[in-house]
Parts: structure tokens; sequence; C-alpha cells
């Protein structure tokens, strides 16, 4: 088990503060204008929301030597670059517990692969083609007109073809700060913190590995109308399976807009670039090039006439 960075916990402390201090605030700025005693529900109706959408995501080629000063001799570390891809279904039913609370549940599928190498049509040894399932719940408090504190847990099976298997264990923490037009757009404010635990068996695998993964995502949505929402963000990510530590650390801009349609349907667009450090022990670490993209839509059934009502009151 990798040692939780102390930086998880002070943003834990300030994020608890800062959602603390926003909850208790009486102004009606942050009210979107509601008067005093008014308060709307968590969700304003059960609805149900269809996300299908694909992903893509590019790691340079891993390349670090270490020189044993005992032996005289040079031991190389080599990885070919990796280029992954997945197509991934989701539907997500969110329901109103109490006024101020509201759950959510989800059920999800997906099929990937991961293709090492200069031709990504040739596959090699390397080369993995996989299948995904799971499901989630999520509770949460929240007002529409001020902002959201919320907490998970999910499990996922995913199958390789090779008789690769893994079951994932999944913990989330999260909040969200609504704040009005101001002059420049309503924006909302959101920060994440996820927990995963991975373990891998099967035909496909020599040994049983744990992996552990902690994960820290900020963003900043802009509501340039309605109906618009540009997201930029940040990420920090760490993987450590013992014999290896992957670090991530990188930007993200997202896109997303309901469209004028006479159902309620939003496509969304974004794009991710950071820095991949891998380190194993003796080698020394190597930082390299990450990049990626997605796109897809989220079809809604009772849901909100505009975005901006949807995600911070339905969704």
């Amino acid at each position: 088990m990798p040692r939780f960075p102390s930086v998880l916990w002070w943003s834990a402390v300030l994020l608890l503060a800062f959602g603390t201090s926003m909850a208790g605030a009486s102004d009606t700025a942050f009210r979107g204008g509601a008067a005093d005693g008014e308060r709307r529900p968590a969700v304003a109706r059960a609805n149900i929301r269809l996300v299908v959408g694909t992903d893509f995501a590019h790691v340079d080629r891993t390349r670090t030597s270490f020189f044993d000063s005992n032996t005289s001799t040079t031991s190389l570390l080599r990885f070919d670059a990796t280029d992954a891809q997945d197509v991934r279904a989701e539907l997500v039913g969110t329901l109103p517990v109490m006024h101020v609370l509201g759950m959510r549940a989800r059920l999800r599928a997906a099929h990937g692969s991961l293709r090492r190498g200069q031709d990504g049509l040739d596959p090699g040894n390397d080369d993995f083609d996989t299948t995904s399932w799971g499901a989630g719940v999520e509770l949460f408090a929240r007002d529409p007109d001020r902002g959201a504190l919320a907490l998970g847990g999910s499990y996922d099976r995913v199958d390789e073809r090779g008789g690769f298997e893994a079951d994932d264990f999944g913990a989330s923490a999260a909040t969200a700060l609504f704040f009005p037009d101001m002059g420049s757009g309503p924006v909302d404010w959101t920060l994440r913190f996820a927990y995963t635990r991975r373990r891998i068996s099967g035909a496909g695998s020599s040994f049983d590995v744990d992996l552990d993964t902690f994960e820290v995502r900020g963003a900043a949505g802009w509501y340039l109308t309605g109906d618009f929402q540009l997201e930029l963000g940040g990420r920090w990510r760490r993987s450590d399976a013992d014999v290896f530590v992957v670090e991530d650390r990188g930007g993200f801009l997202n896109l997303r807009w309901l469209l004028p349609a006479p159902v309620s349907i939003e496509v969304f667009a974004g794009g991710a670039a950071g820095v991949s450090e891998y380190k194993q022990p003796l080698f020394p670490s190597d930082d390299r090039l990450s990049y990626g993209a997605r796109a897809g839509f989220v079809l809604r059934f009772r849901s909100a006439g505009n975005l901006i009502e949807a995600i911070r009151a339905h969704d």
C-alpha cells in the first residue's frame, strides 16, 4: 500500500473548510436570486441519462538505464509508445432521497484496446483487447444555487482476451461550488478525489498483483451561454504496483453543448496533455509526453431545458 501523499490530506482539509463556509453563507448572490429561507431540492425530479463516448490516449516510449558500478554493467529499460482507445456506455439514474440529499446509480460497460509499437495496426504480444462492466452508487447533498458534496463507491470487472482478469474497487469524494453570473458568465468550480484498488489475476497473469491508484481532479466550467460550457482543469494521478509507479500530471479542456433539438441531447468533446512519469527501483525515472482526446453524447430523460439547470439541479 503506497503512502498517501500529504498534498491530498491538505487538499481534503481545505475542501472541507471551504465547503462548510459556503454551506453556511446566506448571501443571496450565491442563491441565484432566491428569497431568504427558500432552498430548492437537491434533485428537481427523478431522471435518467445515457452517456455514450469514445476515448483515446497516447503515452510516448520509455527509455532509461541503470549503471552498476560494482559490476561495471549497464541495464536498459525500454518500452514502446502505447496507444489506448475505448468505446463506453453508461446509464445514470438520479433520485431524490431527502430535500437536500440525492443519489446517483450507475451501470456501465466498455470495450477497449491498447497497442504498443510504431504500427498500431499490427498487433503483437504486448497488445490487449479488454471488455469491462461495472456499477457505482453516489450519495450527495446539494443546493442547486450554491454547490454540492458527494461520496461514492464503485465496482468494475475487466476481462482481457488472453485470460487477464481484474477487479476494481473504487471510492470517491467530490465537491462543487456554483457561482452565479458576475459579469463573465456562471462558473462551476469542481474538485474530486478518487481511489481505486485493482486486483489482477487469471491465466494471463503469472501472479496476483494489487494496483493502487490515487487521483485528484480540479476544474472550472464557464457557461458561455445557458446551453454551452467551457471547462478547464488539471489532474494528478499516481498508480503504484509495488514493482513500478506511474505518476501523471496534466491539464485538460472540455466543451459541452446542449443541442437545440426536440429531445434533450448534449454533445461533448475534449482534449488533454501532460507528463507521465515512470518509476522503477534502481532506474532513474523517465518523463514521457502524454495526450488524449474524447468525444460523445448524453441523452437525457426528464431533465431541464438548458444545460446549466440540467447539471446543477438534475444530474
